[in-house]
């Protein structure tokens, strides 16, 4: 028995596996974890961005999912890392060494696609970088929201 959802309904079920598991492996020693179920996990980080870059391509109807998720690494995700204390002067070292910051910002959006951004958020700063997308293309009318598994 690998897992099993322990509830007062089920408790009689639970008993009879266990009893059947040990009457057949007498000499077998088992380890036995018993957790509160959580909720439903929700989706990963990579796949929620993955998710509004294509919502919103999809609500812009002239721009694909690879344009826009350059465009929000761009005015989202730099400014955050540049912010971190772990990636921030690499980060800066590496942009001014491309002249990153004297290119147009369509330049930038290309020369972005070939730079690690957003895996290398934080967990809270990835939470900051997808409501920073919700809030801005909000006020330009089109509609995200966090999806759930």
């Amino acid at each position: 028995m690998k897992s099993f959802n322990l509830t007062s309904a089920t408790k009689r079920e639970f008993d009879t596996k266990i009893n059947t598991l040990l009457s057949s492996n007498p000499n077998n020693a088992y380890v036995v974890t018993i957790a509160n179920k959580g909720k439903k996990r929700s989706l990963s980080v990579n796949a929620q961005e993955h998710i509004f870059y294509a919502e919103i391509a999809k609500q812009k109807e002239d721009e694909t999912p690879l344009q826009i998720k350059n465009q929000c690494k761009v005015m989202f995700g730099v400014p955050l890392l540049l912010n971190s204390e772990a990636h921030g002067d690499k980060l800066l070292w590496l942009l001014d060494k491309l002249s990153f910051f004297k290119y147009s910002y369509e330049s930038q959006c290309k020369v972005i696609q070939c730079v690690s951004v957003t895996s290398l958020l934080t967990p809270k700063e990835s939470k900051q970088y997808m409501d920073n997308m919700i809030s801005f293309y909000g006020e330009n009318g089109i509609v995200i929201n966090y999806q759930e598994k």
